[in-house]
């Protein structure tokens, strides 16, 4: 695949359409060249140069082709660039539009407004922290110091210093951000035990970063992202909790969060409140997630349709475990019927799959088994946009639910089903136990009657290597919580919470 064609399978059928309607605004001549050569790449995206230019030139004119391809790929980038900066809704894409009208202004020779502009754009670059575009204001406002309009040039010079310092810190932290990811990315593939906090403090003291993590808060969030990112995958959450936690508590105590800064607070109450329901601490969950709704309701509210979605799934997962199923049904219903209740796509398919184990806990089989069945998306698009985990677990509750309702034939069907769609996922060493979840499985359907046996115990226990209870996953937890409740012969929603709450032995 060429560079162009590299760049055309990267647009998706809709961003196709948008970039043939910008072709057509270019010029008002009809059957365009460039456009069918972008028509003909997209219906033949693995035909080779040759035969593509044999289907458009069939009389030859080899470099006519040539400076055709150039052309479009050159539209092409003009599209995405214009694309990026229509949806980038962040202050770079601000700063560098008014630093573009600036020059313009200045050329034009309208120095007073320029100037107009050039503060502004200082100013968006500071709140936003964007320290090396703010350098370029900087440098702007040096060059053209003497211009009607302008700022004293001592002013100028000494907030560009001040400013460099920053950016440097900035480039300090880029490179200790490249370090951890490393380390990071050792972590997973070798399967080390690590302790985060020295290793990112030892990462910051080498650059001289350790003092601006306290009064930097996007720092810190980039910083807590890397490492979430990778205890998300090792479902170390164990270890996150103080790390995160300590971090957060230290920057309060510092210079804390400004009101530039919010996003980055919330972010951070969001991550602690998932990792302390993760480490089965519900209550205190809650509780940030109390905080977090203070904060977004009084000093944040842009940021409330974002985060509400989180939340509600949030605490609706708490107070399921917390012996409070019928709440966490009635929270997820009230949200959906609510006017501000719109989820995206993805919120949605975690909402409803969340909501189907919560009836499944009290015992409502048939209404878990209707919102299954009316899911709007395929396993296929769920995959795309959710991880082929979720999709698995979604399975596996399915399979579940159908044995619960009697129905054996779909159940063996599902077994079989999730082991070959799932094999090579199976084949990693972090989905081992849940291959073996399916045998135990399959036996309970196939022998319903050997299940309260001391041999189905000890198959069990040969079956599943358990940790110790405190930092047992709890999706692990809740299927395996199913084949113990058949195995004492007691309810699904009482032995969950049993498990959930046992101390270490």
């Amino acid at each position: 695949m060429d560079r162009l064609q590299e760049v055309i399978a990267t647009l998706s059928p809709e961003e196709q359409k948008d970039f043939k309607a910008f072709l057509s605004r270019q010029t008002a001549r009809g059957d365009r060249k460039d456009q069918q050569l972008f028509d003909w790449m997209v219906a033949h995206p693995n035909a080779d140069r040759q035969t593509c230019w044999e289907a458009l030139y069939p009389q030859g004119e080899r470099a006519a082709f040539h400076t055709l391809r150039k052309r479009l790929l050159r539209q092409l980038s003009d599209y995405i660039v214009l694309k990026r900066l229509s949806e980038d809704g962040s202050s770079v894409s601000t700063v560098m539009g008014q630093l573009s009208l600036c020059r313009y202004l200045f050329e034009k020779g309208s120095g007073r407004l320029a100037w107009d502009f050039l503060r502004k754009a200082e100013k968006t670059a500071s709140d936003g922290e964007q320290y090396e575009l703010l350098h370029s204001v900087y440098q702007l406002q040096i060059e053209m110091a003497d211009r009607e309009g302008a700022d004293e040039l001592p002013e100028i010079v000494r907030k560009r210093n001040v400013n460099k310092q920053l950016a440097d810190e900035d480039e300090r932290a880029s490179i200790a951000s490249s370090f951890i990811r490393q380390q990071l990315r050792e972590v997973r593939l070798e399967g080390k035990t690590i302790d985060f906090d020295a290793m990112v403090q030892q990462v910051l003291i080498e650059n001289r970063l350790q003092e601006a993590i306290l009064h930097r808060p996007k720092l810190l969030y980039n910083m807590v992202s890397m490492v979430r990112s990778a205890m998300l995958a090792k479902k170390d959450f164990f270890s996150f909790e103080p790390f995160v936690i300590g971090h957060y508590q230290r920057l309060l105590d510092g210079d804390g969060f400004g009101k530039a800064h919010l996003w980055y607070q919330v972010n951070l109450l969001y991550m602690i409140a998932h990792v302390l329901y993760r480490n089965k601490k519900f209550a205190d969950s809650n509780r940030y997630l109390g905080e977090l709704e203070a904060l977004l309701s009084q000093k944040s509210r842009q940021h409330f349709p974002t985060f509400r979605p989180r939340m509600v799934l949030l605490k609706a997962a708490n107070h399921s475990y917390l012996g409070e199923s019928h709440l966490a049904v009635a929270q997820l219903q009230a949200y959906l019927k609510a006017p501000e209740g719109r989820p995206s796509p993805v919120d949605l398919m975690t909402l409803r799959l969340n909501l189907a184990v919560y009836h499944f806990q009290l015992e409502d089989y048939k209404a878990a088994n209707r919102l299954l069945q009316q899911s709007p998306h395929s396993d296929s698009w769920c995959a795309k946009k959710l991880g082929r985990e979720w999709v698995l677990r979604k399975n596996m509750v399915e399979l579940i639910l159908q044995i619960e309702l009697g129905n054996t034939d779909i159940a063996h069907n599902r077994v079989r089903s999730i082991e070959r769609q799932f094999k090579t996922l199976f084949e990693q060493p972090a989905y081992q136990r849940v291959r073996q979840f399916l045998s135990l499985i399959r036996f309970t359907i196939d022998y319903p009657e050997r299940l309260a046996t001391s041999d189905f115990q000890a198959r069990i226990e040969r079956a599943i290597e358990f940790r110790p209870a405190s930092r047992e996953d709890l999706i692990a937890m809740g299927f395996y919580a199913w084949i113990k409740s058949k195995l004492i012969a007691k309810p699904y929603y009482s032995t969950l919470l049993a498990l959930v709450s046992a101390e270490d032995g």
